[in-house]
């Protein structure tokens, strides 16, 4: 009895090659991009305690555990670099704080001709410091590491 096979993105594949390609065989190391927008999230993660019933075995009976999962999350977003801030929130009875996440994205659109039309867009992930540094409207060079991704921003010389 013949499989079939489940279907894929084959345009995703073919960027995702096209990236690799990239990074692999140094055909685009490194690009000249205008930061066109930004944008972060800061998020804080609250987890509720219950109890749940832990079953024994032939040497233990079973008892009552308390369990920490994940209820809720406390968000701040924005589109710019400035009023970047934690959410305000407090906790309820049998809550604790889990933790707190971070991200802060950097849009960028390449001006180097020999970049195809379609992959001029960037989107980079940054620490926040160099995040920060960053001006939108200014030009950077993009350097990439091995599976494509952004690795490091640096101003154009002479910016």
């Amino acid at each position: 009895m013949p499989t079939t096979c489940p279907p894929y993105n084959l345009e995703r594949f073919a960027v995702l090659g096209r990236l690799l390609d990239m990074a692999l065989f140094h055909r685009h190391p490194h690009v000249d991009a205008v930061l066109t927008a930004v944008s972060w999230r800061r998020a804080t993660i609250i987890q509720h305690s219950h109890m749940e019933w832990v079953s024994g075995d032939a040497k233990s009976p079973g008892r009552w555990e308390k369990v920490w999962t994940d209820s809720r999350v406390v968000a701040s977003f924005g589109d710019s670099q400035d009023g970047v801030y934690w959410a305000e929130w407090s906790l309820w009875p049998d809550e604790r704080e889990h933790k707190q996440t971070q991200s802060y994205t950097a849009l960028f659109t390449a001006v180097d001709d020999a970049v195809p039309e379609a992959e001029r867009e960037i989107t980079a992930k940054l620490h926040e410091d160099v995040w920060r540094s960053l001006r939108v409207g200014a030009t950077y060079v993009l350097e990439f590491g091995v599976l494509g991704r952004v690795r490091t921003v640096h101003p154009t010389v002479g910016a």
